[in-house]
């Protein structure tokens, strides 16, 4: 059960990280200026900004699903993370006697 949750887990970040470059260049194309290594919430909220200005429908709805994709996907990750931690206590058990 521990291995596959670990896949689960790495999984979700593997395409959480394609999905949030694929973002990332759909802005920098659109003009926003973006970087690769730092000011990941600016993007998120720079595809709002995006979406929000957006004329064209199909676009607004391309954009639209890019961005709930990311947000599902960081959320997703969030939580089989934090549920396999808590569910797997006794794996961390060395991790707790240490402060006993």
């Amino acid at each position: 059960m521990d291995s596959l949750i670990f896949v689960v887990v790495v999984g979700l970040a593997v395409a959480g990280n394609i999905f949030y470059y694929q973002m990332k260049h759909t802005l920098k194309v659109a003009g926003y200026k973006v970087n690769y290594f730092y000011g990941h919430f600016t993007d998120l909220l720079n595809m709002y900004d995006l979406i929000k200005n957006e004329k064209d429908k199909k676009l607004k709805r391309k954009y639209s699903i890019q961005l709930a994709r990311v947000i599902i996907l960081i959320v997703s990750f969030i939580v089989t993370a934090a549920v396999s931690f808590f569910v797997n206590q006794t794996s961390f058990s060395w991790c707790i006697r240490c402060y006993l």
